[in-house]
């Protein structure tokens, strides 16, 4: 989505950021969300290891970030895919999500609710089905707990929840 279609009504998502100084940090790629205990002290699924998503991937530059909402119910394919086709540039690194989530924990959705972060398991290989996976983030009294999803996981997720989806800022 450009600048110019966020002026438009969004049936499906709004932005909550716009005019917010967000970004995901620069990071050498060398920390998992698998062995994120320092920020997800609630827990981390175990399917981020059973999946392969353990691994040290790729290094990243500091990138602007927003923030979505849902505002009507969706799956995650829906709602990634409304932001844009091209899911590569949706994609974060774990280590990425880590450290938004320790810098930014305010614009994470508290009460148990989810906040969403599209991400890739093999960096070499295009953002398709398959290779795409969601990190979905809660907090809850304890702290934070993280849990993986599949893209094409199709629940459909309640507008009347919440839930948030942060991305990289996506520019004409």
């Amino acid at each position: 989505m450009d600048k110019q279609t966020k002026t438009v009504s969004n049936p499906i998502l709004r932005c909550i950021s716009d005019g917010a100084n967000l970004f995901f940090s620069a990071c050498d790629g060398s920390e998992t969300l698998a062995d994120a205990g320092d920020v997800f002290k609630s827990g981390i699924d175990s399917d981020f290891k059973n999946w392969g998503l353990s691994k040290p991937i790729k290094p990243t530059i500091k990138t602007p970030a927003e923030v979505y909402e849902l505002t009507k119910n969706a799956d995650f394919k829906t709602m990634f895919t409304f932001l844009s086709t091209d899911w590569e540039k949706l994609c974060v690194t774990g280590h990425q999500v880590k450290i938004f989530c320790k810098e930014n924990a305010d614009w994470l959705r508290a009460d148990g609710f989810g906040t969403f972060f599209l991400t890739k398991k093999n960096w070499k290989n295009p953002a398709i089905i398959g290779n795409l996976f969601v990190a979905g983030v809660r907090m809850d009294s304890y702290g934070l707990i993280v849990h993986v999803f599949r893209l094409e996981y199709d629940t459909l997720w309640f507008a009347d929840d919440r839930p948030r989806l942060v991305v990289p800022q996506l520019v004409a």
